[in-house]
């Protein structure tokens, strides 16, 4: 069964304090020495660390010696000392979200088709975008206009006007007697001076770029989660990494990347967590962000030898550059992640490349 890690929402946790079910994947958050894995119907075991997500029937083997802790869908930890075959999860939900255009492949089979590159001379929005908000505070972000003497910044519901101010800044720092409510969506628009507005990235087709403020109940929720989290002394590239899962498997994205560039920030070299910032990028819109953090996830996970991450990695550029209309970069990174998934034996993520790979030639 292939690995789509970067479509996968959430890609590995998924909050179940108020709702306990089985356990439906893990990831590693910890190991004292080297370890592998080998996937379901797969042949060969590949190097595995912080970071790897743990799918059903996945077999992890730690080198002797070396101990593996596992946080699960449920937020329970496992640890594994020996050779461990993971029947205990159950399936994979997909949360596939919804409002995508669908194009189709040379042989008929569809595939989900992305909007165009964002425009950089207009102020398109950089966050809060695509996401929910647990916190009372954060920053309304956009793009500079090097044109544009002042912005006019507007925060709308469903077309109506809400609240409006003029900056010359590209940052404002939201405060609570907006009276933003919750479980409400609201769509930050800005207008630069110049005439031109982050409006112009719908018109061009994209979707999903509001925010919305989680209510009283849901940030309990995901505190007590929060805690529980922390009550495993996980070590911090492990807690932080996985707190991050959790706020992707909540629609969090606004504190998954301040987390993930928290430890990026640090230094941290894990090719998994700079990959993983990378997808969310991606999977709201922000692909010269994605694009940036790919192109060093993929030279981490070269120096690693993790051939799963520098598959994954080379699937995610190949799309990004897709989206730029860049095919000849695309062809070349689409030849990366096929070489890669051909030593992982995944022969479905095989087919489906080479249909992309088929699609791209006809464009180049």
């Amino acid at each position: 069964m292939a690995r789509q890690f970067k479509w996968f929402f959430p890609l590995a946790l998924a909050l179940t304090i108020n709702n306990p079910q089985q356990a439906i994947a893990g990831l590693i958050v910890n190991t004292t020495g080297e370890v592998t894995i080998r996937r379901e119907g797969f042949t060969n075991y590949t190097p595995a660390g912080v970071g790897t997500q743990i799918f059903p029937g996945d077999e992890v083997k730690p080198e002797p010696g070396t101990r593996v802790i596992i946080l699960a869908s449920d937020l329970t930890s496992l640890t594994v000392t020996d050779n461990s075959k993971l029947l205990s999860l159950g399936d994979l939900d997909t949360n596939k979200e919804a409002a995508k255009k669908i194009c189709k492949n040379p042989d008929g089979t569809e595939y989900v088709c992305r909007p165009g590159p964002i425009d950089l001379t207009i102020p398109y929005i950089i966050s809060p975008r695509h996401t929910k908000i647990l916190k009372s505070n954060f920053t309304l972000s956009w793009n500079r206009v090097r044109s544009s003497r002042f912005y006019e910044v507007s925060i709308k519901n469903e077309g109506d006007l809400v609240w409006q101010r003029d900056t010359t800044s590209t940052n404002i720092l939201y405060e609570k007697d907006w009276s933003l409510q919750p479980n409400t969506p609201y769509l930050l628009v800005v207008e630069a001076s110049n005439g031109r507005s982050s409006y112009e990235e719908i018109e061009k087709g994209a979707v999903n770029l509001g925010f919305e403020i989680l209510d009283d109940s849901k940030i309990e929720e995901i505190e007590q989660a929060i805690y529980k989290l922390e009550d495993l002394c996980l070590p911090p590239e492990g807690e932080t990494l996985a707190l991050a899962h959790l706020y992707i498997g909540a629609e969090l994205r606004l504190e998954a990347i301040e987390k993930l560039k928290y430890l990026i920030d640090q230094g941290n070299l894990n090719p998994a967590v700079h990959r993983t910032l990378g997808d969310v990028y991606a999977a709201i819109g922000l692909n010269t962000f994605a694009q940036k953090v790919y192109l060093e996830a993929f030279k981490l996970a070269n120096s690693t030898k993790d051939i799963e991450e520098q598959a994954a990695t080379a699937t995610g550029l190949s799309e990004i550059y897709q989206i730029f209309g860049n095919y000849y970069e695309a062809h070349h990174w689409l030849i990366e992640a096929l070489q890669r998934y051909q030593e992982l034996d995944d022969n479905e993520r095989l087919y489906e490349l080479t249909l992309t790979l088929e699609r791209v030639m006809g464009l180049m």
